[in-house]
């Protein structure tokens, strides 16, 4: 039987060696540091969910703080393993120069490699952290909110409570593109 630890190290082989053979790199974003533009703020949020047991609570989080800020939310991204329909559309998203917010909830193999596309397409990586959450209510609570702070502060997120410690490992992130 494979053990998560070597499951998650063999899915992150594997989504790197995707990147790496189906996509083209460029430089990183040299903008690191500077303030964001009022177009980088008001930009459409599109969130993006790679199949955890609360992608709904976070994804509901997500749309309830761009209502309130009058924002414009994008379809979900929702990435399911190595599908290249969906780096594929990941891929567009980045390269098609519309402003864009996009605030995710994934598995840490797939937020390393969707960061590091986000970085080689030259966006801005806001914020990214760990979290580790249950599969109970308060983790789908915790999810929502989440969701609605990323977006609501620009890429700040909640903490997590220790009593979800021992939970599944996620990363949360903000990338302006």
């Amino acid at each position: 039987a494979m053990s998560i630890d070597r499951r998650l190290v063999l899915k992150g082989l594997a989504a790197v060696g995707f990147a790496m053979t189906s996509l083209r790199f460029a430089h990183a974003d040299d903008s690191v540091g500077l303030p964001l533009t009022a177009s980088q703020t008001q930009a459409a949020v599109t969130p993006l969910v790679t199949g955890s047991a609360h992608d709904s609570e976070f994804l509901a989080g997500v749309q309830a703080a761009a209502k309130a800020q009058g924002l414009v939310q994008n379809e979900a991204i929702q990435l399911r393993g190595l599908d290249a329909a969906v780096f594929s559309r990941l891929r567009h998203m980045l390269q098609d120069g519309k402003p864009a917010t996009l605030v995710g909830l994934a598995d840490d193999a797939s937020a390393t490699l969707i960061l590091d596309l986000v970085r080689s397409a030259g966006g801005r990586v806001i914020s990214t952290e760990h979290h580790r959450l249950a599969s109970d209510l308060s983790a789908g609570q915790s999810a929502q909110a989440l969701g609605s702070s990323l977006v609501l502060q620009s890429g700040a997120a909640t903490v997590v409570s220790a009593s979800q410690a021992a939970g599944t490992a996620h990363v949360s992130f903000c990338c302006i593109i």
